[in-house]
């Protein structure tokens, strides 16, 4: 079975602590526009059982919906589809044999799908076949060819998530900017990449000023899940492979922007200011809010003035994360887990991560209010 671990799963997070080590400090509820959804996270130790709590969390209400799942939870658990996929006499084999086994077969798994995508109509699907080989070359050569400013951002993406190839190098963030002027992400990927404050502030300003922001992250996994038959146990492997981090973040580029190497470089403070506070209102991602705002508390600019505080923010990373790692273990992955995050990570391509869980977090509610309605086949509970 492919191992699916925390540590792999967090792998973004974690390179985000790396960078932000600075922002430790103590949790505390977030406030109603960003507040913890209502979910199944709280049932990891039983994740084939979804709760399905009223948000008025009624204590009475609540005890008899968990009667109703008790009545229900062991037909759920006898037709649940575990989404793994190593076969049980390996199983039974010796850990490096299983490992080994388990790598093979993997691999071949992520070659065949690789090979229907090579023979896509389309450049993502051919784009999203080089990715799951590996093949960092083919990524760059179809983005030398391409007229489409997603392929070539996700080919920059690429180079930026993987081990470097010289090939790489040939790439550049003016390029994409080149083939679509009006898109932020663009810009702030050129602003990232200069070395000095003069430039990367013009196109930053850029940046601010575009009407578009592109969210490549979700579109290599939605386009490999999309193969007709795609397995139900290859979910969770094709995730793993198409993450990409983004090295080019509106965090990054306000650094550069606002760098101070010498006086007469130094972006004067209220025009930092004025950026951050611009960037903060566009970037569509909770990690980029997160640096952001630290960014903005560095600068002076008041608590007031900045759309949440960064434990408001760490707090729905928390939650974001417990939600999203649900179920999810070394030993067993539910076909419901699995669907569930894949579904969540192709939705983060519509606005970023922080509007897909908004959307979750207003699904689960709406679940929660028909199932508080619903009537029960369990015996009622009197109340005293």
């Amino acid at each position: 079975m492919v191992r699916v671990s925390r540590w792999l799963w967090a792998l973004p997070v974690l390179v985000f602590a790396l960078a932000t080590w600075l922002l430790l400090g103590p949790w505390r509820s977030a406030p109603a526009d960003i507040a913890p959804a209502t979910s199944d996270a709280a049932a990891s130790s039983a994740p084939a059982v979804r709760l399905n709590l009223p948000l008025s969390q009624d204590p009475w209400a609540i005890v008899a919906e968990a009667s109703r799942l008790a009545d229900a939870s062991q037909a759920h658990a006898q037709t649940q589809t575990d989404c793994s996929w190593q076969s049980a006499d390996e199983q039974r084999l010796p850990e490096p044999e299983r490992e080994r086994q388990s790598a093979q077969q993997l691999n071949a798994h992520l070659l065949a799908l690789a090979a229907r995508l090579d023979a896509a109509p389309d450049e993502l699907g051919r784009l999203t076949g080089a990715v799951l080989k590996q093949d960092t070359d083919a990524v760059v050569r179809m983005a030398h060819v391409t007229q489409d400013p997603v392929i070539y951002g996700l080919a920059l993406r690429v180079c930026g998530s993987r081990p470097p190839v010289s090939a790489c190098q040939s790439l550049q963030p003016e390029h994409w900017a080149q083939l679509n002027p009006s898109d932020a992400s663009a810009w702030w990927a050129v602003a990232a990449t200069r070395t000095d404050p003069a430039s990367a502030l013009l196109a930053a300003q850029r940046a601010i000023q575009s009407p578009q922001t592109t969210v490549l992250d979700g579109r290599l996994l939605k386009r490999a899940t999309e193969l007709p038959g795609f397995p139900p146990d290859m979910l969770l492997p094709v995730l793993s492979m198409t993450l990409t981090i983004n090295p080019y973040s509106s965090a990054s580029a306000l650094t550069r922007a606002c760098a101070r190497e010498t006086p007469e470089q130094a972006t004067p403070k209220a025009e930092c200011s004025s950026l951050a506070l611009a960037a903060l209102r566009q970037e569509p991602f909770l990690n980029g809010r997160i640096m952001l705002t630290t960014r903005a508390q560095q600068l002076g600019i008041p608590a007031q003035q900045l759309p949440a505080t960064l434990r408001e923010l760490k707090q729905l990373r928390h939650d974001m994360e417990d939600w999203r790692m649900a179920g999810l273990t070394d030993t067993a992955v539910h076909c419901a887990d699995a669907q569930r995050v894949v579904a969540f990570d192709i939705d983060v391509m519509n606005g970023g991560d922080v509007a897909a869980y908004k959307r979750t977090r207003q699904r689960l509610a709406a679940a929660a209010s028909v199932s508080a309605s619903a009537p029960s086949a369990s015996p009622a509970v009197r109340r005293p």
